[in-house]
Parts: C-alpha cells; sequence; structure tokens
C-alpha cells in the first residue's frame, strides 16, 4: 500500500483532513463551523494544526499513521472534556498556566478534581479502551515506512524544518496565533477567544500573550518610595498605636469554601439563609470583600490574605503556590510570629494540594495541621470532611495548649466545595426541606438546594465556634470570609443579583468579632488584600510599615478588584487612583522579593495627620463653622459635623457616623480633602434614617479608622 512516497503523503494528507473535521466537530466554538469553512477556513485549521503535529511525531515514532491521528484525537477530546467542565465551574477555559497542576497531583487531588469528572470508574474504563484499542491498531496496521534511520529520516526533517519555521526561525507562531489576523483573539478574556475561535487557538494564543506566566517583574524603588512618601503622615499615625506586649488577643482566621450571601440574588429572602451570620453582623464589623477569584481558584484569594500583596500587581501569576517559589514570604504569619504567637494551619485536606505544605513553611506557619493529622473525629458531609470537623479542631487546638502565648489559626474549609451535582453521606430528608426560588429550573435547582445544604452547616458552625469564644476568658478575635462565589453560574444566570453586576464581579461577606468588645475596625468595603492589616490593627500589631500602608489605602480601591480575565473598568480609575494602582505594584513587588527595606526610609519625618477636634451642631454659620454645637439634640434636628485636621496627606477620606448602642448606623457622611497644616471638612448628617430619643455616638474615622468618638443624646423635639 505504501510502495510510493506520493501515496504515503496522501495517506497522511487525508488522514490530516479527516482528523481536522473530527476535531471541529468536536468544538462548539462559533469560528469552527464547516457550513463557513470555505470563507474562513483559518480558524477551522489553526485549531487543530496542533493535532496534526502532534500525529505527525506520534507518527515518526510508532511509524503508524492511524494509529497517531487516533491517538491525537483522544488527546483533543479529553482536553476539550475538561476545558468544559472548568467553564462550566469556573467561568475559566483551560489556560498554559494550568500545566502548573501537573506538580501536585496525588491521591487528594485526583478525589477533588475527579469529582467533577463524574464517575471515575467510568473515565478508568474508558482510559482502558482507548489503551486496547491503541494496542490493537498497532498491531494490525502497517507500518508507513521502515524503522531504520534512513526510513524516519525523511518525516523527521521535514517536521523539523516545519517546527523551526514555526518557532524561533521563521517566528511563524507568532504569527500565526498572536496576531489576531487569522482568527479572533480577545487578549483580556481567554474565555472569549475559547468561546469564539476554539480551545486549541486560545491555549497557543494565552501562551503568547502569557508566557511569562510566574515571572515578577523588576519593581521600581522611586515609584514605590512616591508611595509611601504620600501617605507617610498616615503611616506614621499608625504605627504610632502600639500596644504593649502580652496584651494581644488570640486570633481566629476562617477561609470558608465558596461562601457567600445568597439573599444579593433576586428571589432569595433574605431571612431564609444564614439567620445566624446576619445576628452576628450586628455585633462585630463586616462588609463586603473583593477577592480575585470565581467558582474557584482558592489559594489567589489565599495568597492576598497571607501575605497582603495585590494579584493585580503580579500580572503574569494565575497560581501563585504553584507558580511563585520563595524561602521565605513575609505576610501575615511572620509578623505575628515576630510578636510571640503560636501560629497554626489548619485544613481538612491534604498537604500537597495546591503546594500547601512548602508555601506555609514558606510563610512561617509552626504548626499545620492537615487531614491525616486532625485529633478530632474525620465526619464528611457530601464529598468532603464537614464544617462541623474542621470547627472541634478549631476548639481543640484554642483549649489545649502548653503554653500562654497568644494563638493565630488559620482554618481553611471545605464542606461546600463543588460539584453540587454529587452529594453522598448527606442527610436526604433535610435537604429536601431547604426551598429554591420558583425561577431555577433543573440542574441548576438541585445543585443550589445542594449549596444551601451545605450553607446551613457553615452558618451553624460559624455560630457555634463564636458562643464558645464568647463564653471564653481569653481575648479573642473571630474572622470569616469567603474566598470566592460557588461554581453556580446556571443558578447566577437564571436568577441574576439584585445590583445587576455580573456574576465575576460580584464580593463575597467578611465579618470580625470579638469577645472583649474593643474592635476598632469600622464596617465597610474591603479587598482581600487589605484583610490582614485590618487584622492586625484590631489585634493591636500596628508596627509593620506594609500592612500599615495597606489599611491607610482608600478603601473605594476595594471595587477595582474582580476574578481572573474579567474586563474590569480602568478607565474609571482617575489619574490619581491610576498612579497609586501602579506605584501600588511596586511596593507589592518589593515585598515579595524581601527588599521592602530599601523603601521605609520614605516615611521618616512624615507629618502625621490628626483630628484636632470633631464637633456636632445643628446649622452652618456663613463662615462655615458648625454652629449650635452640643451633645443634646432633638430629634428633628438638622444635624451637621465638622472636623479639624492638622498634619499633611493628599485625598484622605474623612467619614463621619451617628450609631446607637447596638452599632446600628442612623446617618452617615463621608468627604475627600488634601491636608496641608491644618484644614475643616464640613459633613451634611440631615440625610438618614429617623432618630429616635436615647444615646447615640458619633464616630469620625480617617481613611477607614476611628479618629474620635464621642457620646451625644437624642431628645423629643
Amino acid at each position: 500500500m505504501y510502495r510510493s512516497e506520493l501515496l504515503r503523503t496522501l495517506w497522511f494528507l487525508s488522514l490530516a483532513a479527516l482528523f481536522i473535521v473530527a476535531v471541529t466537530f468536536m468544538s462548539d466554538a462559533i469560528d469552527l463551523n464547516l457550513a463557513n469553512a470555505w470563507d474562513r477556513p483559518w480558524p477551522i485549521i489553526l485549531n487543530a494544526l496542533p493535532g496534526v503535529l502532534l500525529a505527525w511525531s506520534i507518527m515518526i515514532m510508532s511509524r503508524r499513521v492511524l494509529l497517531s491521528f487516533w491517538l491525537a484525537a483522544m488527546v483533543y477530546g479529553a482536553l476539550e472534556n475538561i476545558n468544559q467542565i472548568k467553564i462550566t465551574n469556573l467561568r475559566t477555559p483551560l489556560l498554559p498556566q494550568d500545566i502548573s497542576f501537573l506538580r501536585m497531583i496525588d491521591a487528594n487531588s485526583i478525589d477533588l478534581f475527579g469529582a467533577y469528572a463524574g464517575s471515575l470508574l467510568l473515565v478508568a474504563a474508558g482510559l482502558a479502551a482507548v489503551i486496547a484499542f491503541s494496542v490493537l491498531l498497532f498491531f494490525l496496521e502497517e507500518p508507513l515506512f521502515s524503522g531504520s534511520l534512513k526510513g524516519r529520516a525523511a518525516p523527521t526533517i521535514l517536521l523539523a524544518c516545519v517546527l523551526l519555521a514555526l518557532g524561533p526561525i521563521g517566528n511563524g507562531w507568532r504569527h500565526l496565533y498572536g496576531s489576531g489576523s487569522y482568527f479572533k483573539v480577545s487578549v483580556w478574556s481567554p474565555l472569549e477567544t475559547n468561546r469564539q475561535s476554539g480551545l486549541f487557538n486560545e491555549l497557543a494564543a494565552s501562551y503568547l500573550a502569557y508566557r511569562d506566566a510566574g515571572r515578577v517583574p523588576p519593581p521600581s524603588v522611586p515609584e514605590a518610595r512616591k508611595l509611601l512618601q504620600h501617605y507617610a503622615g498616615q503611616i506614621q499615625a499608625g504605627l504610632d498605636q502600639v500596644t504593649e506586649e502580652g496584651q494581644h488577643p488570640d486570633i481566629v482566621i476562617i477561609q470558608s469554601e465558596a461562601f457567600f450571601d445568597p439573599s444579593v440574588l433576586n428571589q432569595v429572602d433574605p431571612g431564609s439563609v444564614l439567620s445566624r451570620f446576619h445576628e452576628w453582623q450586628a455585633r462585630g464589623a463586616s462588609g463586603r470583600l473583593y477577592v480575585p477569584a470565581f467558582g474557584g481558584g482558592t489559594i489567589r484569594t489565599e495568597f492576598e490574605v497571607m501575605t497582603g500583596i495585590s494579584l493585580a500587581s503580579l500580572p503574569s501569576v494565575e497560581y501563585p503556590y504553584l507558580q511563585l517559589s520563595y524561602p521565605r514570604m513575609h505576610g501575615l504569619v511572620s509578623v505575628l510570629n515576630g510578636h510571640g504567637y503560636e501560629t497554626r494551619s489548619i485544613h481538612a485536606n491534604g498537604a500537597g494540594f495546591w503546594n500547601r505544605e512548602s508555601i506555609f513553611r514558606a510563610f512561617g506557619f509552626k504548626h499545620r495541621t492537615w487531614r491525616r493529622d486532625f485529633s478530632a473525629k474525620l465526619r464528611y458531609e457530601g464529598l468532603y470532611v464537614s464544617d462541623e470537623t474542621m470547627t472541634d479542631q478549631i476548639i481543640d487546638d484554642l483549649e489545649h495548649r502548653e503554653s500562654d502565648a497568644p494563638r493565630f489559626i488559620f482554618a481553611i474549609s471545605i464542606e461546600n466545595h463543588g460539584p453540587y451535582d454529587v452529594q453522598p453521606d448527606i442527610d436526604w430528608e433535610a435537604w429536601k426541606k431547604i426551598s429554591v426560588p420558583s425561577g431555577l429550573e433543573g440542574q441548576a435547582a438541585y445543585d443550589f438546594r445542594s449549596y444551601l445544604y451545605h450553607l446551613n452547616h457553615v452558618d451553624m458552625q460559624f455560630d457555634r465556634l463564636l458562643n464558645h469564644v464568647m463564653a471564653s476568658s481569653r481575648p479573642t478575635i473571630v474572622v470569616l470570609y469567603g474566598d470566592h462565589l460557588p461554581s453556580l453560574a446556571p443558578v447566577f444566570g437564571q436568577l441574576g443579583f439584585r445590583d445587576g453586576v455580573d456574576m465575576q464581579s460580584q464580593p463575597v461577606p467578611w465579618l470580625m468579632v470579638t469577645n472583649y468588645g474593643d474592635l476598632r475596625v469600622p464596617s465597610g468595603d474591603l479587598v482581600a488584600w487589605m484583610l490582614p492589616g485590618i487584622v492586625l490593627h484590631a489585634a493591636g500589631v500596628n508596627d509593620d510599615i506594609f500592612f500599615t500602608l495597606k489599611r491607610m489605602l482608600p478603601r473605594d480601591l476595594a471595587t477595582f478588584t474582580h476574578s481572573p480575565w474579567t474586563k474590569t473598568d480602568t478607565a474609571q480609575a482617575d489619574a490619581k487612583e491610576a498612579d497609586v494602582f501602579f506605584r501600588l505594584a511596586q511596593v507589592d513587588r518589593l515585598r515579595l522579593s524581601d527588599d521592602f527595606g530599601k523603601v521605609t526610609d520614605a516615611i521618616e519625618g512624615g507629618d502625621p495627620v490628626r483630628v484636632s477636634d470633631s464637633v456636632l451642631g445643628a446649622y452652618v454659620t456663613p463662615e462655615y463653622e458648625v454652629g449650635g454645637v452640643a451633645n443634646d439634640f432633638a430629634v428633628d434636628s438638622p444635624l451637621f459635623a465638622q472636623v479639624k485636621l492638622a498634619g499633611k496627606a493628599d485625598g484622605l477620606s474623612i467619614q463621619v457616623f451617628l450609631k446607637d448602642r447596638k452599632q446600628t448606623v442612623f446617618r452617615e457622611a463621608s468627604v475627600r480633602v488634601d491636608v496641608d497644616g491644618w484644614t475643616k471638612a464640613n459633613l451634611d448628617l440631615r440625610e438618614g434614617a429617623k432618630l429616635v430619643p436615647g444615646r447615640y455616638q458619633v464616630e469620625t474615622l480617617l481613611n477607614g479608622e476611628v479618629a474620635k468618638s464621642y457620646g451625644v443624646q437624642i431628645h423629643e423635639g
């Protein structure tokens, strides 16, 4: 059959054409449509080209062309299936950076990711069938050429010439896949490229756009110094608020898997979900937390909370625990170690998953508890270890200690991890009683009910932990936040969010509660990398310049944080904000490379901004002074606040809150001012909730920090 070179070539080209047709049928990309092949052939050809080259390479080794294209087609089919699973759950396609996952393959990762593939038994059976058929083909198919060096020479040399033309010599790969001339490329969104032009076009384009993934650009020391100089006064004031050693509380931070408040969805009654969590919100500080992940990618949020470094400062880093390698990584843990804390981590999964064991060593955790180390009895809810088991372990770690040193516990839950369509070992009677909105249909209703089932456990166990802490004599701070929204894209698509914002830009909740009352932290929006500075401040640890800077930055920067590959409206940022983002990136890169000390001298001599006076009055004089100043007002008084400031700062955020004894905010106002020496700011508090007679607190905040607080009386008019 293969007596002439022409016949061999025609046989190879025929199978290549058949392969192109087959892999085009595998994809549902818009431009991979055989009906339009004559008008737009390039997206179809280029999407299949890597597979043809793979088959060519296998053919040189096996000498069997049919077997080679069969194996290449199986690889394409497997990757297309994995791609669809990832898009369904994470709204992100396969990316070249996903190769990093091969470094962490173990039993734990196979269990977790295997749940998304359905039955592992069926997957194994399918793989065995592919192997068996491949072996059969190998023995049945006649070799295309002899196995001698001479026989393999021609196809090998030709393939080498093609690869050289595509790569280092001709640079054809970049021309074909990176120029956008042959298929549509959305650099800002691999998902859009994937949907429009196909998986393998997207993979090639993404590789070219992000082939420096994991590489941290060199920081600019002068630009980093400018940011610290700009906030020098606020940083100096923050560093002055140091608590004496020995007075630090225990700290428990819970990173709750896929935790969000479903009441932000249309058709979800706020009273039907997270009732205990909402009660604790009234007793602590809380708000929205903007995170760099959606549906998955836990370690992105976790990295920002542990280090205070924004992943926006490291644009080529998709999976920080897999792509960054430093023997020591300064952050929340190292700062607390320096203050005598006993630092512990708890996670009911394997140590190798997400490479956490080595990264947590670099963070400085002194004790690391993985699933195999739990002293508490392991109980499962659905696919994973329950939140009840995790809470048992947290309480055990709080209660049993060998010294009186304060403890920091970072606990990572796993019970509410997806997928939500597989639910073994649950209380089916309780599951059936959970109601879901009538607007949900089919699988979306099933998945949402499963999510709410586990979310109720989160609510119960967090309440249980807080009640335990409240009964303890040790001062303790407890923080809960979600790592990202759950992988429930069909649910979000059918219901929609009350605020009308896209699912990938939605924040998650955060909450901080203490058992000793002195919280020091106001409620409001945060971004994940701000949270560690806020926690340290609440604990009275204010001597780290980096974290002090992070908590002094304007909180409205939080809304510019989104999940990966979301097209952000950076055009909305004004020139000042753009400068802050750029300079913040330089600060973050210096911190990561352990060179932050090169710029800390920039805050020396900073003039701290302080509130010299803050008053509440009933009117404003023609000289813009607040008049009718008193500590006693009628319920219908037209209230104004005046804050007098001394120091130096640009764009200082001032907020004034009027709260009752339960910390419910009745009136609030804010303003942004520049301070150079001495200035004053008037804030209008006339609008807001109707006042009732009683005792109220007036709080004045500078850049989110309480600077002045005093009481006033409101009486009947």
